[in-house]
């Protein structure tokens, strides 16, 4: 039997449905120990509208917690850990000033890039910089989920808390 009726994640489901029945299938070490000692890999996925039936996730990048936290920047060593150098590229806006007209043209007419007609004095555009993330700390993570459901057998969610630790702010 399914106790749950409203919108929790399947996978959600499926954990706490399997730790329910575990018990009553084999009381063996390794099925309490699947119980009760299991860690939860919780993810907070923020979803267009108020309903995850879209499947549209508003920024990939604002997903919390999930399979994220066991590779990247929750790993000390690699590429992408948090003891490595990150190079983060952020895009800000900003104007064409009479430099940027004149080395548009001078470039031009040396024949290293092409003419770009949009380079006028006062012209916004995107501007990337290359930031240096020297911080070596792991990126924001869960360290706790407590979730209420309402009796009457009807699963609905009352209440959820969700404790997590930005440690590089």
């Amino acid at each position: 039997m399914n106790i749950f009726y409203t919108e929790v994640d399947k996978n959600l489901q499926l954990e706490l449905n399997a730790r329910g029945k575990t018990g009553f299938q084999s009381r063996s070490t390794n099925a309490i120990d699947f119980m009760v000692g299991k860690v939860a890999n919780v993810e907070i996925t923020a979803y267009q509208g108020s309903s995850s039936i879209s499947g549209v996730v508003i920024n990939p990048q604002a997903i919390l917690g999930g399979a994220q936290t066991q590779t990247g920047r929750y790993l000390p060593s690699g590429k992408n850990g948090y003891l490595a150098d990150e190079y983060v590229v952020q895009d800000s806006i900003d104007f064409y000033t009479n430099i940027d007209v004149a080395t548009n043209a001078a470039s031009a007419a040396s024949g290293f890039s092409k003419y770009d007609p949009n380079v006028i004095v006062g012209n916004a555009y995107l501007k990337s910089t290359v930031l240096q993330d020297t911080s070596r700390r792991t990126g924001p993570y869960i360290t706790g989920v407590d979730i209420t459901i309402g009796d009457h057998s009807m699963g609905l969610l009352n209440k959820a808390t969700i404790n997590f630790i930005i440690p590089n702010v």
